[in-house]
Formats: structure tokens, C-alpha cells, sequence
């Protein structure tokens, strides 16, 4: 055989053996206030590190882009939701009150947080042992769904951070 069938060969095995690759990056906002996306931890500045969000995947050779369904919030998560937008925001309310609804807030997005980051412990341990092409379709679903809720609880958490802020300034 010719060393171009040899060639073709050879890449057609190694096309066939190739393994998902996962990555993180992370997304954080420089001192100017623009949305940034690395994939190296230490280019986020040490201030911003706090406040960067991490996103986790595996991508697959085969990997086609499928409409995919919100996980259905946790039990957590919809109670927090109403709590953070539900009546007594910005209204006439006695202020040892709304100091104990928002302490309340506080202790459902702190579990909610926890459950989070329980998760996604469990994912990356769940990462180490995908064997398969299929595998690590199913992973990088959970890991979409996981960041889709992560992605929603912060948002909770800014409102409600909004809401304290409020509530200090008056």
C-alpha cells in the first residue's frame, strides 16, 4: 500500500478513537463594566474572581444542538422565586417585617445555593466516569439544565439583593 492509503488510514482510526473533550470557562465583568469569557482562571482579576460564573461541558465530535427542556425548578427554587417578587416588595410594610421576610428569602436562596452546589460536585465526580460518546451527550444535558437553574437563581439573587438594598436605604 501507498503511504497516502496508510495516511487515510491512520486518520480514520484516529477519527473513530477521538474521546469527548470537556472544558470550563468562565464569564465575569472587567473594571469597565464589559462581559468577559476565558477559559484561563487567571485572567480574571483577583477582585472579580468572587463574582465569575463557571460553565462546565463536554462536546462530542457528534454532538448535534437539540431543543431541550427547563428542568422543571426545585420545590426550593419556585418558593424563592415567589418569596423574592412576591407582595410586600417596595410596599408600606412594618420594617421588622419585611426584615424577617427577607431574612427568610435569605435562608431559602442560601439552601437553594447549597443544593446547587451539591450538584454540580456530583457532576463532576459523574464527569470522571462517562465511558462513551452517548454518555457524554447525556452529562453535557445535565450540565445545560444545571446552569439554566444556576443561571435562574441568580437572577433571584440579584432581585433579592435589590430588595435588601432598598430596605438598608430606607
Amino acid at each position: 500500500m501507498t503511504k497516502s492509503v496508510w495516511m487515510v488510514i491512520w486518520m480514520a482510526v484516529m477519527a473513530l478513537l477521538a474521546f469527548p473533550a470537556s472544558g470550563e470557562f468562565y464569564k465575569y465583568r472587567d473594571a469597565s463594566g464589559v462581559l468577559r469569557f476565558t477559559d484561563n482562571l487567571a485572567e480574571v482579576p483577583p477582585d472579580q474572581r468572587p463574582n465569575i460564573s463557571t460553565y462546565e461541558g463536554v462536546q462530542t465530535s457528534r454532538d448535534v444542538p437539540a431543543e431541550k427542556a427547563a428542568a422543571p425548578p426545585s420545590a426550593g427554587a419556585s418558593k424563592s422565586a415567589a418569596s423574592v417578587g412576591g407582595a410586600g416588595s417596595g410596599s408600606k410594610q412594618d420594617p421588622e417585617e419585611e426584615r424577617r421576610r427577607l431574612e427568610e428569602v435569605k435562608q431559602t436562596l442560601d439552601k437553594e445555593r447549597d443544593e446547587l452546589a451539591r450538584q454540580k460536585e456530583e457532576l463532576k465526580e459523574e464527569r470522571k466516569t462517562l465511558r462513551d460518546e452517548r454518555e457524554a451527550r447525556i452529562y453535557n444535558e445535565k450540565v445545560q439544565v444545571l446552569n439554566q437553574r444556576i443561571n435562574a437563581y441568580e437572577q433571584r439573587r440579584k432581585v433579592f439583593q435589590e430588595q435588601v438594598d432598598d430596605f438598608n436605604r430606607r
